[in-house]
Parts: C-alpha cells; structure tokens; sequence
C-alpha cells in the first residue's frame, strides 16, 4: 500500500468512501491512474496529490473523479 493514503480522510469524506486499508489499497491505485502516475514512487505521488488537495477546485475535482471510479469499479 502507499504511504500517502493514511492522509487522505478529508478526501475519503468528501468523495464518500470509507476509509477502510481495503479501501485506501484501491484508492492508491485510481488516484495513480487518475493523475498519470502509475509508475511512480509513492513519494512523487504524495507531492502531486498535496498539490491538487491544496487547491480547493483541484481537490473537489480529485474527490469526484475518485468517487466515480470507487462507483465503475465496485465489487
């Protein structure tokens, strides 16, 4: 599992998702796919969804593209 996604529970809220290990494991890998770093180490990720969780309308924007593919790929 990343390391970034123990940080990530204002997102999980806001996106509607429990924050459960299960949980943050599937969300490590949309929120890779989501912003195009799937190859990445989790340090360069994190720096990148900080960025994004920084600027409100880019948060909302990753919360609601998380969300939705928490909804495409439900089990």
């Amino acid at each position: 599992m990343s390391c970034y996604t123990r940080h990530l529970d204002d997102l999980f809220a806001v996106a509607g998702i429990e924050n459960t290990k299960e949980n943050r494991k599937r969300a490590d890998g949309f929120i890779r796919k989501i912003i195009g770093m799937k190859e990445e180490g989790c340090p360069v990720v994190w720096r990148e969804v900080k960025t994004r969780l920084a600027d409100p309308d880019k948060s909302l924007e990753l919360a609601d593209q998380l969300h939705q593919a928490f909804a495409e790929n439900s089990c």
